[in-house]
């Protein structure tokens, strides 16, 4: 047996490599949102919308809130969380939108209804987010926006060690991302089999 094979990690060296894990972030993440939201799923899976192979997230939480007087009325909030301890600090870019109200078409919404129709107008119908008036409220026409980001990484240029920028996109966006779009795109199809559009009055 080699001293690789025989070599028993300490009580020290466990808790170091658990505290650069994203496991007790995971872990305080969820006991939070449970608190504030109410149903929280750890460890949900998905199916990669890019190569069909089930994956699996940190955290889904959703929360509903009654949204009229019929049984059914209710709007759900959903959040998919990847928790990821990041050893340096993650830096956004930002700048000022040139059209910030419209950037409420750019919102992602899934279920029923997917557009409204008006009685006063018989052939005009409005997408969700402009029959709620999302414009004036929704955060993504608020402020600044982000448009790049990155974080740092030590790079060795000869005997030199000097803190380079480095995005580590794969690792921090892109399993939230793909995560996103495989439930938008399954809310969608849902959608398809029941009635997707609404009367406005």
């Amino acid at each position: 047996m080699t001293n690789q094979q025989s070599e028993k990690i300490t009580r020290s060296k466990i808790t170091e490599a658990l505290l650069r894990s994203g496991y007790l972030l995971e872990s305080r993440v969820e006991s939070k949102l449970r608190k504030q939201w109410g149903y929280v799923e750890a460890n949900p899976t998905y199916v990669d919308p890019d190569t069909g192979k089930s994956r699996e997230f940190d955290l889904f939480a959703m929360s509903m809130q009654r949204a009229g007087p019929n049984q059914y009325d209710f709007v759900f909030a959903v959040l998919l969380a990847e928790c990821i301890n990041n050893t340096q600090p993650v830096v956004i870019l930002t700048k000022e939108p040139l059209v910030p109200f419209l950037h409420h078409q750019e919102v992602k919404l899934a279920g029923l209804p997917v557009k409204v129709h008006d009685k006063q107008q018989q052939d005009t119908w409005e997408q969700l987010s402009d029959f709620l008036g999302m414009e004036g409220y929704h955060h993504y026409c608020e402020g600044r926006v982000g448009t790049q980001f990155c974080s740092f990484a030590k790079k060795k240029s000869g005997r030199v060690e000097e803190w380079m920028m480095a995005t580590h996109e794969e690792r921090i966006m892109t399993p939230s991302a793909k995560c996103a779009m495989s439930s938008t795109i399954k809310c969608r199809r849902t959608s398809q089999t029941g009635d997707s559009t609404a009367t406005k009055t």
